[in-house]
């Protein structure tokens, strides 16, 4: 829940995405996240020039529903999936 952790953390997966790149010219790069690490790869998207990661998917992920994804979309070639659950408030929105 340290926001700058997270985006530390984001910041620093973004330079290893951009240094994949580099060395693997052609080869794609997706982002796959759980839970609070969906903020982190969010945030690893929005640092990234525009299309420099190929897909972000998230798998229930704890981050707002009134996150501004505009900045991480930029980032993205072919977007983000969002899996989620309809039980999920019940956790995410008590618990948390």
């Amino acid at each position: 829940l340290d926001r700058g952790n997270l985006r530390a953390r984001g910041e620093a997966l973004a330079r290893d995405a951009r240094r994949w790149r580099a060395d693997h010219p052609g080869a794609r790069v997706c982002f796959v996240g759980q839970s609070a690490g969906c903020a982190v790869l969010l945030l690893a998207a929005e640092a990234l020039p525009a299309g420099g990661v190929d897909r972000v998917v998230l798998l229930a992920p704890s981050v707002s529903s009134r996150y501004d994804l505009r900045p991480a979309l930029r980032g993205t070639r072919e977007g983000i999936d969002v899996f989620h659950s309809d039980r999920d408030w019940f956790v995410l929105g008590l618990g948390m």
